[in-house]
């Protein structure tokens, strides 16, 4: 058989390549205008979260599991954003500290059974991290607040674009049965019968000997009584003497 060139482009699905690009054209656009009023300086920033939560989203396969990594999105942000505030607010940023952060907080997601080891959180807490640390005048409060909403925002856009594409999509054809040629019968055949064993054969008794009751002599009482009548026969004598 040949090869079918054609078989890769059916995989293609350009309801969900054009949602990926519409999501992180929306998703930075709303960064940068959302962060923009409270600090152009970390739009950048804000937009790259918004992008990258969106994309996560977007790249989930199916509307269910992409709902379920947006949640899991928010979920890790939230976690991220805390973590990194209560570092801001009691240490100044430093490489150290950054490394003892990230290890808190992957064996805390560990511990709570975070998936993916909290990998979203960790990216919220490097990006308000890195933003302290180039711009030290911004609150760590509003830091983080704005890092958190971006993110929830690029995760709203990725979940609405992932239902638009689902209902754009054409459904995936069923699957067609694969019918199977019937067995051949298999012919019957009585079953044998089961060879003797040495316990089902049987064992030929012996003759008993015949006892000694059967093969002795007369006991002593026979032998008495036998004495006794030739005894009383004598004395008595024939019925021709006792007539003389």
């Amino acid at each position: 058989m040949g090869f079918d060139f054609r078989a890769p482009f059916r995989r293609i699905r350009p309801a969900m390549v054009a949602a990926s690009c519409a999501g992180v054209v929306l998703a930075y656009l709303t960064g940068m205008l959302v962060t923009g009023p409270f600090h152009r300086a970390s739009g950048s920033m804000g937009a790259m979260l918004a992008c990258t939560s969106a994309v996560v989203v977007l790249q989930t396969p199916g509307l269910r599991e992409s709902l379920r990594a947006g949640l899991l999105r928010v979920a890790g942000t939230a976690i991220g954003a805390l973590l990194a505030y209560l570092y801001l607010r009691l240490f100044a940023f430093s490489t150290f500290g950054m490394m003892c952060s990230v290890a808190l907080l992957v064996t805390l997601s560990m511990l709570l059974g975070i998936p993916d080891n909290g990998r979203m959180a960790t990216i919220t807490l490097l990006a308000i991290l890195l933003v302290s640390q180039q711009n030290h005048a911004l609150a760590p409060g509003m830091n983080c607040l704005l890092r958190f909403v971006e993110s929830a925002l690029g995760v709203a856009i990725g979940v609405v674009l992932a239902w638009a594409s689902s209902r754009l999509s054409p459904p995936a054809a069923a699957a067609q049965p694969v019918q199977c040629p019937p067995a051949a019968a298999v012919p019957c055949r009585p079953a044998a019968a089961p060879e003797p064993t040495a316990a089902s054969v049987p064992v030929p008794v012996p003759a008993l000997a015949p006892t000694l009751e059967s093969t002795s002599e007369p006991t002593s009482d026979s032998t008495s009584d036998s004495a006794a009548a030739a005894a009383n026969k004598k004395e008595t004598g024939s019925p021709r003497e006792a007539g003389l």
